[in-house]
């Protein structure tokens, strides 16, 4: 309908031109929070001035760069115009996964039980050899600056639009972290993680108990023998028994 079409333009109008809309106008966030929830698939493939910027950002977070000044330049994109950096949420599980994956073959925090090489016998001969499980290796800095960077995003976007613009995916690759890690022996910079991680979740379950609910009994693709995101954060330690069977009884939304 007309309303539809309106929300449409609007939402067009701040990719288009972020600069020149007055997002301290509280009507307006309203008006693209509503809009952005109903065009969420959409409006991650509409073009924007911001886009290349953000990504050449990211790319140089996770090259490892001047990581100082990049964060915090991706930290006040996320305070300005956190609509349009929520976008790059994709773009920030592909560079977790592959982080985790050690596929660049980088330097990252290892943890001690299996930090060492193992031998193994090829053709005859014996190598020493690496473990590369997904997970076992990460580098804190990355995790924990995307996670930050997320966490400054207002609340009504995070824990409102987030959930219809990949915000429980970008969540999920963390709790596949923290579940990996959890049966290693885990370091500091693992537990700090872990602990923000828990703060986000937090906000997550008060801001929006529907989505949270939603979430919690989805099924989950990193560890399907756990079938349910709810069974893997029970497992974590992010949710309690009690809240798990209040999830079961209240079956899928």
């Amino acid at each position: 309908g007309r309303r539809g079409i309106y929300l449409a333009i609007v939402l067009r109008l701040y990719a288009y031109l972020p600069f020149s809309l007055n997002l301290r106008d509280a009507s307006l966030r309203a008006v693209l929070k509503e809009a952005v929830e109903g065009y969420s698939v959409e409006w991650l493939e509409w073009r924007s001035p911001l886009d290349d910027a953000m990504s050449t950002m990211l790319q140089e977070l996770t090259k490892g760069g001047a990581v100082a000044s990049i964060h915090q330049a991706l930290m006040e994109n996320a305070k300005k115009h956190p609509l349009l950096l929520f976008r790059k949420i994709n773009a920030f599980i592909r560079a977790l996964h592959d982080d985790a994956s050690n596929k660049n073959n980088l330097s990252t925090e290892g943890v001690d039980i299996i930090n060492q090489p193992a031998v193994a016998l090829v053709q005859g001969r014996s190598m020493k050899v690496r473990v590369a499980h997904w997970g076992y290796y990460f580098t804190p800095s990355l995790w924990t600056s995307l996670l930050q960077i997320v966490m400054v995003v207002p609340g009504e976007v995070v824990f409102g639009c987030g959930p219809k613009m990949g915000f429980t995916a970008f969540l999920e690759v963390y709790v596949y972290l923290v579940y990996v890690q959890s049966h290693l022996r885990p370091t500091n910079d693992f537990t700090r993680l872990k602990g923000r991680l828990s703060e986000i979740l937090n906000g997550f379950k008060l801001s929006n108990p529907e989505a949270w609910q939603t979430w919690l009994s989805s099924r989950q693709t990193q560890l399907p023998s756990m079938e349910t995101v709810r069974n893997v954060l029970v497992r974590c330690g992010f949710v309690g028994y009690d809240e798990a069977m209040k999830n079961i009884k209240q079956g899928p939304s």
